[in-house]
């Protein structure tokens, strides 16, 4: 959220995340959501590549193991 004062002619940023709900008394923000389903993308990710790791590397898997 971004304030304009027009006295001061600063600028004020607000950097808290939304509040969506609580579970068991801890606060469920926006950007709890967003890292759980980013979590979630990586280790699927994660999980259908080291499937497929083979000791003689194709294209894919060379180039993971070239980035990393």
């Amino acid at each position: 959220m971004i304030h304009f004062f027009s006295m001061g002619g600063g600028i004020n940023v607000i950097l808290k995340a939304e509040t969506i709900g609580t579970l068991w008394g801890v606060p469920i923000t926006n950007s709890l959501i967003m890292t759980w389903l980013v979590m979630a993308l990586i280790f699927i990710f994660v999980f259908f590549v080291n499937r497929r790791i083979s000791l003689v590397p194709g294209k894919l898997q060379a180039s993971l193991e070239w980035a990393v």
